[in-house]
């Protein structure tokens, strides 16, 4: 390993006799290779960087790429990336040394780096990485710090340029069939022609850029390529079309669909490339050493047209790309009961028409808290984060909190910036975010902008952190209404309307009430059950067309009824009128925890156990836990009426408190029920289990648990546990 130099001794020891460099130009440029063919090219680089002192140089890496290693001793790794292979163009500049094969190449980027390090080839960084870039124990490539790549664009010759920042966009490509009906071309009121299809949506992804992308954001769409049948007389039955999009704001989503299909079109993915950002930091750097080099001229680059795989050298060993919260798609939804539930909806709702349409195609989901393990806060198209994958983005979360001064967050604002971090980094279309229990001062609330609110009925809860009044509550759940975006409400009572109304009309957004059961939702749904499902569902369909209504053309923006049948028969909330039956034990559970919660949880569980009940004899029993700043015995005391007025008695309500606790619940149950029976346990287990022996002792029984997410949690994690890893 060589002694550590300093800049200047660098440049100057490496700075290369460009004369020597011209006879291979003219070669390569005489010999261009395409794309995965450029044997005789990354030859020659190797053979270059070999002649080279104190090089390692590897070959065939992610194909034909080389890569060379200069090691200076400590500090950061540097890597420069370029490209080797050439696009299929005719040259035609006459030339000595011009191409007969074709004209445009990369040799602007080639021949500077053959020197210095390692290229790629241009849409191989992903190959490069696959193929094992940065195992240090396959290839013993440090992992790099900074990432540096140049592009050929169109300035005066000798001219250098750079800029911080988005500098390359997004790039996305695929191809998409159109289906429609073969048939000869005399006869086209038989057919249906794709070939028209295709024509009208390619001139209407045109119309994206004008009509559907704002002003001050870059988009580019194009299509490459359109192919049907070559037979002359027959209209064929599809038509294939490439088209590319480049952006930078990679969720911007474009969507298409043609007219008079029999078949929806396929879509498949032949290409992406990440944008582009360049860290000002490592941009002042290098511009300090082109100065050095080509002399203080170097010139200030705007954002370009073109797009690399580059930042996926970055990416790979955890560089961020753009961490922008405001780039999600944000539904945010607020209030005091069946929050969970309408955001469960939302995004059950919003998958069905992404399955259909191809928007949205991931959904993100963050809800709180969670009841078996932490991961369910946090789910991708209604299935949790793997424990892997949680793990890793948690800790890529705290790591990069750990290199700043600041003050770390605490459990809630953490499990938040992991969710916004694991979205932007799983690439979600929309993400559906539910408060922790207020709004205005709520860590979600960080999110500056949404596409639509909403607000599910609103009671007395959280009054310490929220209260004192009803209209303080309210106040504080409709903070998370945004400038010129939809809202919509669950029907309130009258003095929580008006603090809504107002609020709404201060912070400029559209406020909608939905006060009705939506007819759209299927009639008998088992999801739909019981009444204040269908609510909170209907609350749901308004959120969910309102945010397509913001995204999407308006002829693809509304959910169809396949999508909202699909949207409830997908739909799944833990916890939440939620029934297990083992054997001749069948278990309730809901986890009710307020004066509106409780009673509904009452009445369903007095109407669902009567609807499977196998015999009248059978005990129901109520298994009840409470620990919070609310009238714990008053919600007893609620449940209990509830169910007396549907001729219910219980049995055994059980949970260990403190012996005063214990007393004060007695006394409610027997206010209620006179003598009614009352026993407790020191442990959800021994209350499962003291349930469990009644019924084997009298051929059955019915238990409602609630009162209490905790206590749902843990008797989840008691009825359903963990398969064991094998």
């Amino acid at each position: 390993m060589p002694a550590t130099m300093d800049k200047p001794s660098i440049i100057n020891k490496y700075r290369p006799d460009l004369a020597s460099f011209e006879e291979v130009y003219c070669d390569i440029h005489w010999n261009l290779e395409l794309s995965r063919q450029e044997v005789r090219t990354a030859n020659i680089a190797a053979s270059n960087l070999e002649g080279l002192d104190d090089f390692e140089v590897q070959r065939g890496v992610g194909g034909h790429d080389v890569v060379g290693v200069l090691r200076n001793g400590p500090g950061s790794t540097i890597l420069l990336r370029a490209d080797t292979d050439a696009l299929s163009h005719l040259e035609k500049t006459k030339l000595e040394y011009a191409s007969t094969k074709v004209a445009k190449d990369h040799q602007g980027n080639e021949t500077p780096l053959m020197h210095a390090s390692g290229r790629g080839n241009s849409w191989r960084s992903s190959s490069q990485v696959d193929d094992g870039l940065y195992d240090t124990q396959k290839r013993g490539i440090p992992i790099p710090n900074v990432v540096l790549a140049q592009h050929d664009i169109a300035l005066k010759a000798g001219a250098v340029a750079l800029s911080e920042g988005a500098i390359l966009p997004a790039f996305d490509s695929f191809e998409v069939r159109i289906f429609g009906k073969s048939g000869h071309i005399s006869r086209p009121d038989l057919c249906v022609d794709p070939i028209v299809t295709a024509s009208h949506i390619i001139v209407r992804l045109q119309t994206l850029i004008t009509k559907e992308v704002r002003p001050e954001d870059f988009a580019v769409i194009g299509c490459a390529s359109i192919h049907g049948r070559s037979a002359p007389n027959i209209i064929p039955d599809c038509v294939d079309i490439k088209i590319s999009i480049r952006t930078y704001r990679p969720r911007t989503q474009c969507e298409t669909s043609g007219s008079l299909q029999i078949k929806e079109p396929s879509f498949k993915d032949i290409m992406h490339a990440p944008p582009t950002i360049n860290d000002p930091k490592n941009t002042a750097i290098v511009k300090d050493a082109f100065n050095q080099y080509f002399g203080d001229d170097s010139i200030h680059l705007d954002p370009l047209g073109p797009s690399e795989v580059c930042s996926v050298l970055s990416t790979a060993c955890g560089a961020p790309l753009d961490q922008d919260i405001n780039n999600l798609n944000v539904v945010h939804i607020a209030g005091t009961k069946g929050k969970g539930s309408t955001c469960a909806f939302v995004s059950s709702f919003l998958k069905a028409h992404g399955e259909r349409t191809g928007f949205p195609r991931k959904v993100g989901l963050y809800t709180s808290p969670h009841l078996k393990y932490v991961q369910e806060r946090v789910q991708i198209n209604s299935k949790p984060l793997s424990e892997t994958s949680f793990a890793k983005y948690i800790f890529e979360v705290w790591d990069k909190l750990s290199s700043s001064d600041s003050a770390k967050p605490r459990y809630l604002q953490l499990l938040f910036l992991v969710s916004v971090h694991a979205f932007i980094k799983e690439g979600v279309d929309a993400a559906v975010f539910e408060t922790h229990n207020g709004g205005e001062y709520d860590a979600t609330n960080a999110i500056e902008k949404s596409i639509v609110s909403g607000i599910t009925p609103i009671g007395m809860d959280h009054i310490e952190q929220l209260g004192p009044t009803i209209r303080n509550i309210a106040w504080h759940k409709a903070g998370i209404f945004r400038k010129g975006a939809l809202a919509f409400s669950a029907s309130q009572e009258p003095e929580v309307a008006e603090v809504l109304s107002r609020r709404a009309k201060e912070k400029e957004a559209g406020l909608t009430y939905v006060t009705d059961i939506d007819p759209a939702l299927p009639a008998n749904a088992p999801a739909l059950k019981p009444e204040v499902q269908k609510m909170n569902a209907s609350l749901a369909l308004a959120l969910s067309n309102g945010f397509l209504k913001s995204k999407l053309p308006k002829e693809l923006s509304g959910l169809t009824s396949v999508d909202v049948a699909r949207g409830v028969e997908q739909f799944f909330w833990l916890g939440r009128y939620q029934q297990i039956v083992s054997g001749t034990c069948q278990w309730f559970l809901d986890g009710a925890h307020n004066d509106l919660s409780v009673h509904k949880a009452a009445q369903w569980f007095a109407e669902a156990a009567t609807e499977i009940q196998s015999t009248t004899s059978n005990p129901r029993i109520l298994i009840f836990s409470h620990i919070s700043d609310r009238d714990g015995a008053g919600l007893l005391r609620l449940i209990a009426k509830t169910l007396q007025e549907r001729d219910r008695c219980f049995e055994h309500p059980e949970k260990n408190f403190p012996l005063e606790l214990q007393n004060e619940y007695i006394e409610a149950w027997k206010s209620v029920y006179g003598e009614g029976h009352a026993a407790f346990e020191s442990s959800i287990e021994g209350a499962l289990n003291l349930a469990k022996k009644i019924g084997e002792e009298q051929g059955g029984m019915q238990t409602l648990i609630t009162g209490s997410l905790y206590l749902i949690g843990g008797a989840l994690r008691l009825l359903e546990p963990r398969p064991k890893a094998v």
